[in-house]
């Protein structure tokens, strides 16, 4: 909402406090004349540049703190810093009683090399994935081959999908007959399948973001070009679902009613990624297990491994009506075999995602051997 109305209706309000405030008198202006706003005010700019870094370093395997406490302690932390960082650095640097001229260049040049070096240590992402996500945009520099012989991969599904993007990419380099362009990954959508899902014990509806996925899919394959159409999914469908969230009966994978809606949410995306003119390779979906409920002390458990089987086999039996255009490799299996199991927290830090490490792994092995046999078209 915030790209659909919502910056100028922050930009409205906040023009609105301001006129509040020009009088002395008005219940805004006392408000946040109280001193502890006025001093949250002073290192506010600091606070913005330290939060970031302390709210990554501060996480939930490190302080052992559930997400109330954690969060606490994340701003109590985030202030504190700000705080020191206003009396001892920024208010010094201002009336430039810091340091010399020389020392203080030099103190900033080291200070922007920590800052750098602190950003890259608590990222995410690796220096090697900010790297690839460069090198994926310049011209491929591998052996000569020309763009018509080369296959155009894209990856389709949801976040599952999206963390398998840095092997992909790793994989299409070093062969030099493939090459990746844009794909679509929708975080959380899944196959749209109209209705609610159970998402923490409250039952969500994506409405509007998540509709119309095959089209969109659809749209991507063909604007780019893809010839070859990377797709896992599954997360959202193995969660239970209603048609009506107050009334409605509630049901998974494995009742033939929802067994349908997702039947026929798979065959209308296979079918819009054949109608754009790739050939579409679908992962099985791996074991999974949900994200930490709200307040919950102990770890989440796995999802129902019958609900898992059931979606894979429902893939299996839609590729198997198209089978000229559609293949089924099993990640699932791939992954049970790691010698950490599935549900490595190196790889698969929350049971669900894979790391940049666990992607690079799968395509470097089996996954790429079998996604280089797959892509080839059929003799």
């Amino acid at each position: 909402m915030l790209y659909r109305g919502g910056f100028l209706a922050y930009a409205a309000l906040s023009a609105a406090v301001i006129a509040a405030c020009l009088s002395d008198r008005g219940p805004v202006a006392r408000l946040l004349s109280w001193s502890p706003l006025r001093w949250v005010g002073r290192v506010s700019y600091g606070a913005y540049l330290y939060h970031w870094p302390l709210f990554l370093v501060l996480d939930e395997a490190r302080t052992g703190c559930g997400p109330g406490a954690l969060f606490m302690l994340r701003v109590a932390a985030t202030l504190g810093l700000a705080g020191l960082s206003y009396t001892w650095v920024e208010e010094p640097l201002r009336r430039g009683r810091l340091l010399p001229a020389p020392w203080f260049a030099r103190t900033m040049t080291l200070g922007g090399t920590a800052v750098v070096a602190l950003a890259l240590a608590t990222s995410p992402v690796t220096l090697e994935g900010h790297v690839d996500a460069i090198t994926d945009h310049l011209p491929f520099a591998g052996p000569a081959v020309g763009e018509d012989q080369q296959q155009r991969f894209a990856i389709f599904g949801d976040s599952m999908a999206y963390t398998l993007w840095p092997g992909l990419g790793s994989w299409a380099k070093e062969n030099p007959g493939a090459r990746t362009v844009k794909g679509l990954p929708v975080l959380g959508c899944g196959l749209g399948t109209p209705g609610f899902v159970s998402v923490h014990g409250s039952w969500v509806d994506k409405g509007r973001r998540c509709a119309d996925i095959p089209a969109r899919w659809r749209k991507v394959a063909e604007s780019n070009e893809a010839n070859v159409a990377l797709v896992l999914v599954g997360a959202r469908e193995t969660r239970d679902w209603t048609e009506d969230r107050r009334n409605g009966t509630v049901r998974a994978l494995g009742d033939p009613v929802f067994d349908e809606r997702v039947r026929e949410a798979i065959g209308a995306a296979m079918d819009a990624l054949i109608a754009s003119g790739a050939r579409v390779v679908w992962l099985t979906v791996p074991p999974l297990k949900r994200a930490r409920e709200k307040g919950a002390t102990q770890p989440p458990e796995p999802v129902d491994p019958a609900r898992v089987e059931r979606m894979n086999q429902l893939i299996e039996n839609e590729a198997a009506l198209r089978a000229d255009r559609v293949q089924v490799l099993d990640l699932a299996s791939i992954i049970q075999q790691w010698p950490g199991g599935a549900f490595d927290e190196a790889l698969r830090h929350d049971g669900i995602h894979f790391s940049d490490k666990a992607a690079r792994k799968l395509f470097r092995g089996p996954l790429g051997e079998e996604l280089a046999r797959a892509a080839r078209p059929p003799a």
